[in-house]
């Protein structure tokens, strides 16, 4: 059945998207690049203490955003449906203020409280980190949220400038900035920082050439949004309970097994992220079409996107996630030479961040939808599983314990909220086709292990290996034939190219 004008207009939107969302995710695929300088040019253990230093003032971060980029997905959607200026205006002071509040008040608190943290992580180095990074807490929410403001208006670009461009460009610079001024804890805590207090000046730059800085800030002076505040507190809770269950795994091996033993499952994780980045390319995508099929009582809309968008995810992330598996052992030479026992670890975390990739998209429904409080009691109950289970795991298997107690509280997070989406809202991402990128990506591995097992230099045989994924995970998915969007849409742009190329043709011809 041909879809709807709406669903229609839905699928291109979120194809037009998706191509800026994936130059984001291109651009962010240099922030490993910057990890991996890190630990070569600083050693794994300063490698170690960095990702502990980093992650908590990422969390602290996530938390002083008050799941004000959410809030702001939601009603700034719905308020550009009902064409109401003013309900705009409050809901953009209503993030402003609760966002800057929030992390200054963390942003104080770190650095407070730095030497009490390095004490627990009996890590010495924390403290100096810690008192230099506490600003970049409130920089770095501040700077989620403005983005998350244009992508509410379906602006994606200033994504790309901003996370895609800015973010890892400013990192891998002061990075090698701060190795040359000299290799220590405090020259790397001071380019974290430079970094991101950059940053916050492009975001705020682009945010304001979109909206008007005059309009933001009248905004600011403008009445709370209506139930807004009631909205986003309980989806703060959840994004804490949901930040601790991703970086459980980092603090608590900091503390009982040291540095060196964070940097192998830092190493890890961040290798199996990009499974999981493609579903964030769709995100913001999915929520502000959540959110106007809500507005607009549209819930066959509301079904088809959330399965078009899910198949799209699945199907960019499983022939990754079958790459980044056979390729481990190349890619976790690149930290260094001693990384080589993470790789099982990584195995694991690419089977987490795909489980992520692939069930994300339906189970961020029921918080888009109004009904925060299950998301929170579902994000509780498997953070509290998580760290128990590496309480329990983490001392007898170390870094597979860690990675097992991922994979179990992430697959337990979103099988429960997929489970009472679907009970409530009738309303689910799986389909038949679903099933066809998997079966793909399961033959291109195995031709991808053939062909590693080839004799070659390891960059030919890293770009062989790459190579026969693509083609052989294509050429398997169009025989198992794509959705009528994915054929659509690649139709559409063989079209495109081939006038461009006709035309090219024309302009030179005498």
């Amino acid at each position: 059945m041909p879809p709807s004008d709406r669903t229609g207009a839905d699928a291109r939107h979120a194809a037009r998207s998706a191509i800026w969302q994936t130059l984001t995710l291109i651009g962010q695929g240099l922030l490993p690049l910057q990890r991996m300088l890190v630990s070569r040019l600083f050693g794994p253990a300063l490698y170690g203490t960095y990702r502990v230093a980093a992650d908590f003032v990422e969390l602290l971060s996530r938390t002083g955003m008050v799941a004000t980029d959410k809030g702001v997905l939601r009603f700034l959607a719905m308020d550009r449906v009902a064409n109401d200026q003013e309900a705009a205006a409050q809901t953009a002071g209503s993030t402003l203020r609760l966002a800057s509040r929030a992390g200054i008040l963390l942003s104080l608190a770190v650095a407070i409280a730095a030497p009490l943290l390095a004490s627990v992580w009996r890590i010495p180095a924390l403290e100096s980190m810690f008192r230099v990074m506490a600003p970049a807490v409130l920089a770095g929410d501040l700077v989620v949220v403005l983005v998350a403001a244009t992508l509410a208006a379906k602006i994606t670009r200033v994504n790309l400038l901003v996370r895609g461009i800015g973010e890892p460009a400013l990192l891998v610079a002061a990075t090698l900035i701060a190795v040359a001024v000299g290799p220590s804890a405090v020259s790397l805590a001071f380019a974290y920082l430079g970094s991101y207090l950059l940053l916050l000046a492009v975001a705020v730059t682009a945010v304001s050439a979109i909206y008007g800085g005059r309009w933001l800030l009248a905004a600011t002076r403008k009445p709370p949004r209506a139930g807004f505040g009631a909205y986003v507190a309980p989806l703060a809770a959840a994004e804490l309970a949901n930040a601790l269950l991703g970086r459980a795994h980092i603090f608590l091996l900091g503390g009982l097994a040291g540095p060196k033993a964070v940097a192998l499952f830092a190493a890890a994780e961040e290798l199996g992220r990009p499974a999981a980045a493609v579903r964030y390319v769709f995100d913001p995508i999915a929520a502000v079409a959540i959110a106007e099929c809500f507005r607009l009582a549209d819930r066959e809309r509301l079904q088809y996107n959330v399965r078009l968008i899910t198949r799209w995810v699945a199907s960019a992330a499983a022939p990754i996630a079958a790459t980044l598996i056979v390729l481990r052992g190349e890619l976790l030479s690149l930290y260094g030479p001693t990384f080589g026992p993470a790789s099982s670890a990584m195995v694991l975390m690419v089977g987490t961040h795909l489980s992520n990739s692939v069930l994300g998209i339906g189970a961020g429904i029921l918080p888009v939808v109004g009904r925060p409080g299950r998301f929170l009691v579902s994000n509780l109950i498997a953070a509290g599983l998580n760290v128990g289970l590496c309480l329990l795991l983490i001392p007898r298997l170390g870094l597979d314990g860690a990675a097992i107690a991922s994979l179990a509280a992430t697959l337990t997070l979103l099988l429960m909220l997929v489970a009472q989406t679907y009970l409530i809202e009738k309303v689910h991402a799986f389909e038949p086709t679903l099933l066809k990128p998997f079966a793909a990506a399961a033959v291109a591995a195995v031709g991808e292990m053939a062909v590693r097992s080839i004799p070659l230099a390891t960059a030919p045989r890293v770009a062989a290996v790459i190579a026969t994924g693509l083609i052989v995970y294509t050429a398997v998915l169009f025989v198992l034939r794509p959705g009528e969007e994915e054929r659509r849409l690649i139709l559409r742009v063989l079209t495109t190219l081939r006038l461009r190329r006709r035309g090219g043709e024309g302009e030179g011809s005498p």
